[in-house]
């Protein structure tokens, strides 16, 4: 029998498989916000797969983030899959700021798309150690800024 991890691995990536699908046809109907946040959810759902394969924590979209980046890293033209990760991020921001027009929302879809494929092309370079987020704290980097 599956443990829990994986019966849950495997439910993120059957819900990553159907949200990028309807991101587009929200789109296709006009609802370009629930295109946009169903867009990233694909993502998310598709990291959280990998993180709960892997026992990673990923709560949070700063765990989202930091695990995405560091796939991100391993795949072919990391630089694009780079930019595709941004594109998608945005998504989310215009789910709550509806700041992008339709042809816009269609572009963040396609690279999320893509994005997904890269990522799924990738897996077998995945990192089996949890990525770690070196952060400069906020008054560290205050206290830099100002001394500039």
């Amino acid at each position: 029998m599956p443990t829990t991890a994986a019966r849950e691995a495997v439910n993120h990536r059957t819900v990553s498989d159907t949200l990028i699908v309807n991101a587009q046809l929200e789109l296709d109907r006009g609802d370009d916000l629930q295109a946009s946040e169903k867009s990233w959810g694909a993502l998310v759902h598709y990291v959280k797969a990998i993180a709960e394969e892997r026992g990673w924590r990923n709560e949070h979209h700063a765990d989202i983030m930091r695990i995405a980046q560091a796939l991100v890293g391993v795949t072919k033209n990391s630089d694009k899959q780079r930019e595709r990760l941004q594109s998608t991020r945005s998504l989310h921001v215009n789910f709550y700021e509806d700041e992008m027009d339709p042809p816009s929302v269609q572009v963040g879809i396609n690279s999320t798309r893509k994005l997904l494929a890269a990522l799924k092309a990738a897996e077998p370079s995945f990192p089996t150690q949890e990525p770690s987020h070196k952060r400069i704290p906020y008054e560290v980097r205050a206290a830099r800024d100002r001394a500039r």
